[in-house]
């Protein structure tokens, strides 16, 4: 019997054979891009050509967001009068990034502007009434008794904070992408595309996103009002900041696609030759001298040294990093990122090879969720574990342990399953709770973790079966050879397709004949090297997690699933297999 190596279940996408052929005969796409996109739900040559050629015109404008002419108009008065804004962020890369770009913009304006990152261990999650308290100490300093503060990617489940914020004499802006409360904090402004009665048609903005149209909203009021002397050279140009906004999109794992695909594909071509100091810094120690920056080096390289900062140390560092004009500077910056992350690294792999230990009971027990607890575990890199038990086991996961005496921790679901619906259930024990579909952030008391666990595993039982959960399903793009994907004309159109994410998955081809391999080498921890023999030329080949089969991999195998990967060697960039599953006549 024919099995997979990861016990998936291999499916291939299905479609409208009939559409397809119509979509065909009016296209000049040659069918195999044609299956990709029309996978994605492009049906037409219109949705396909603004798909594969985004551009910044076609992003919608900012003041169709609720609350972006009134928020635009309260920091332009603050411009006016010289009043300071404070700009207060979240320690994560789309926080910290959001938060940068809003600084850097600000100060081009000439807006004196104080920025606060909350350390996570201290201030834990969202707005801090102490934090804000010095806020306002700084502004007074300054000698402003009514600054503006801006909330970005936080705030919207901040009530208690904005109140005390307002009575201590700030007027406040929330702009936030997370799921909001019924009951909305009484801010002077709230920006968010998910609150009722926004009429912004996307609504899976990252909170850089959100950022970056704040900015957008301000800049094309200062030209109305002729900030610059009607002079549309001298206004500022916006598209600079884009780098930092494709860096906090694709780490925060919004759906790329819609205006998140418009403004992360135009924030990589921006990233190629960086325009800030620091950015271009942080690229070379986290991606080498590769220029041409893909989602997965922004992914698994760049924003787990930003994510670091802030999970282990402060994440003010890699703020200064993002925002710096020292070159020297920079590089000191860009080094303690390295080490910090190093650190961090070792920590999850202790914590991880645990939680699998934990993890192994529960399932045996017969548990189709996990949560896994351990009060010594390090909060910071709680998420991290999660994914990685999530994607060993295909179980919902929350990963807990004690900060100060409350129970915090993180949770990342599983296909088929909106983790934040599912944990609505649960607020009645949950002290604090946020985030989205696939993603969230609680607090718990510790009195509370079993009637949490048992609750949670009712509610993810209600929602998916055994076979979901035993049995994921690997969905297949399309059977086509491998020689017609590593063809130049086809991996040219391919590259548009890019960038991939959430809601723009990278491909998955299968192979629909009997290869060969040869030349298997284990590399790393658990990966494996190999050549692929199809109809006599040979392909480099690597995979991750199949490294145990380097001495029992049959030399041939029935099908294999894959899909494409660019490798940048000494400034040469060449395109590789990488084995996503096998199947073979055996059980592996």
């Amino acid at each position: 019997m024919k099995t997979s190596f990861f016990n998936k279940v291999w499916k291939q996408k299905e479609y409208d054979l009939d559409k397809f052929r119509i979509l065909a005969e009016n296209t000049n796409i040659p069918e195999t891009i044609l299956a990709i996109l029309f996978n994605r739900g492009l049906t037409t040559p219109e949705e396909i050509e603004s798909f594969l050629e985004p551009q910044l015109a076609h992003l919608p404008s900012p003041f169709l967001m609720k609350g972006m002419a009134e928020a635009s108009e309260i920091i332009i008065q603050a411009l006016e009068e010289a009043r300071i804004v404070c700009i207060s962020g979240d320690y994560d890369a789309d926080g910290v990034t959001a938060t940068a770009v809003l600084s850097l913009f600000f100060r081009e304006i000439n807006l004196d502007v104080l920025t606060f990152l909350p350390d996570r261990n201290l201030h834990g999650y969202g707005l801090n009434k102490d934090s804000l308290q010095n806020l306002y100490n700084e502004s007074l300093k300054k000698g402003c008794s009514s600054p503006v503060l801006i909330s970005v990617d936080c705030g919207i489940a901040n009530s208690e904070e904005v109140l005390a914020a307002k009575q201590m004499g700030f007027t406040v802006i929330i702009t936030d992408h997370h799921q909001p409360p019924e009951k909305l904090p009484d801010a002077d402004v709230v920006i968010n595309p998910l609150q009722a009665g926004c009429t912004f048609p996307f609504k899976h903005l990252a909170g850089v996103g959100i950022a970056f149209y704040l900015a957008m909203g301000v800049r094309n009021r200062l030209h109305e009002k002729g900030f610059w002397n009607g002079n549309r050279i001298e206004a500022t140009n916006l598209k600079k900041y884009l780098d930092l906004v494709a860096i906090g999109t694709i780490a925060d794992m919004v759906p790329l696609i819609g205006t998140n695909r418009i403004l992360a594909k135009a924030g990589l071509e921006i990233l190629a030759k960086p325009v800030g100091v620091g950015v271009k810094i942080l690229l070379e120690k986290s991606c080498g001298a590769n220029t041409q920056i893909t989602s997965e080096d922004i992914s698994f390289q760049v924003c787990p040294r930003i994510n670091a900062a802030g999970r282990l140390k402060n994440a003010q560092i890699a703020f200064d990093l993002l925002t710096s004009d020292d070159i020297y500077e920079a590089e000191i910056l860009a080094i303690e990122l390295d080490q910090i992350n190093t650190e961090r690294k070792a920590i999850v792999n202790e914590i991880t090879s645990r939680a699998i230990a934990m993890a192994d009971k529960k399932i045996s027990k017969g548990h189709s969720s996990l949560v896994l607890y351990d009060p010594d575990w390090h909060n910071g890199v709680l998420g991290i574990v999660a994914s990685q038990i999530v994607n060993k086991y295909n179980r919902p996961t929350i990963v807990l342990s004690d900060s100060g005496g409350m129970i915090k921790g993180s949770g990342r679901s599983i296909e088929g399953l909106n983790l934040y619906k599912t944990l609505l259930g649960c607020t009645e024990i949950l002290h604090k709770f946020g985030g989205h579909e696939s993603a969230v952030g609680l607090s718990v008391s510790a009195n509370n973790i079993l009637l949490l666990e048992n609750l949670f595993e009712e509610a993810v039982v209600a929602h998916l079966n055994d076979e979901e959960i035993q049995n994921p399903r690997l969905l297949i793009d399309n059977q086509v050879d491998i020689a017609e994907v590593m063809h130049t004309g086809f991996i040219e159109l391919y590259k548009k397709i890019e960038p991939f994410g959430l809601g723009n998955e990278e491909p998955v081809f299968m192979t629909n004949k009997n290869v060969t391999i040869a030349d298997t080498r284990k590399v790393g921890a658990d990966s494996l090297q190999f050549s692929i023999n199809e109809n006599n030329r040979q392909y480099k080949a690597f995979g991750f997690g199949i490294g145990s089969l380097n001495e029992t991999l049959p030399k041939k195998f029935s099908r294999l699933a894959y899909c494409l990967r660019p490798n940048t060697f000494r400034g040469i960039r060449k395109w590789e297999i990488r084995a996503i599953d096998i199947i073979t006549n055996s059980t592996p």
